[in-house]
């Protein structure tokens, strides 16, 4: 339901001209998002012939790495800043930090985690590439291997996000950069993701490629709970 209802929300997003900018976050303060459902009511609230014109375009998520959920993110024209109210885990903290948004604010009660290796599984959502790229080889697989919780200082101090405040301070912070984002020409803010994005955007279908096989591959090997669930 989440990928579904959120390839929707992008949709409408992207060809709003009244939408200038795009501040992204979770409802309350305990979490962002907890990544995918792996149980429980996996229904969404959107109407069966709405999804089937979308999958018609290609706008329906299909497989387990989240191909076109991430390009989805990464080709979207507008400014979005992610702000990070609580937990992020798995998928969620790749929805944080992984390129998502263009800018990350978190809160100090932001933290963060990559439980796929206690999982039997492998980065996803283009992860494997913006991960290492950002913070380096090293850090990036002792976060993988590691699987521990990490914070929003860490988070800055490995260039995953621009600032930590407090709660209360998050929203206005956000809406306030938003502000300033939505007053860029629309051409000159597509072109700015454009041209920042492109070195690591032009490899990003084969990196998608990769992260799918390479996810069914160690769902196999591991014996992950997953095993005959090939879609998310």
């Amino acid at each position: 339901g989440l990928v579904m209802e959120t390839m929707l929300v992008l949709e409408h997003m992207r060809r709003d001209p009244a939408v200038r900018a795009v501040v992204w976050t979770g409802t309350g303060t305990k979490a962002f998002c907890s990544g995918a459902a792996m149980g429980g009511d996996q229904s969404y609230g959107v109407d069966q012939d709405v999804v089937k014109a979308y999958d018609k375009r290609g706008l329906v998520n299909d497989d387990i790495a989240c191909t076109k959920l991430t390009k989805a993110f990464w080709d979207f024209p507008k400014p979005m800043i992610m702000a990070i109210n609580g937990l992020a885990v798995g998928g969620g903290a790749n929805m944080a930090l992984a390129n998502y948004g263009d800018v990350v604010f978190c809160s100090t009660n932001s933290k963060f985690m990559y439980p796929f290796a206690r999982l039997g599984l492998t980065p996803e959502l283009g992860s494997s590439q913006l991960i290492p790229f950002v913070v380096g080889m090293s850090k990036g697989k002792e976060m993988m291997f590691g699987a521990d919780w990490f914070s929003a200082e860490e988070a800055v101090n490995w260039r995953l996000a621009s600032a930590v405040c407090a709660p209360e301070e998050l929203l206005p912070k956000a809406m306030a950069f938003a502000i300033k984002a939505a007053a860029v020409h629309p051409e000159t803010a597509r072109l700015i993701k454009k041209v920042m994005n492109s070195t690591l955007r032009e490899k990003l279908d084969e990196v998608m490629k990769r992260e799918n096989a390479v996810i069914m591959e160690a769902i196999d090997k591991s014996g992950s709970f997953l095993k005959g669930r090939s879609k998310m």
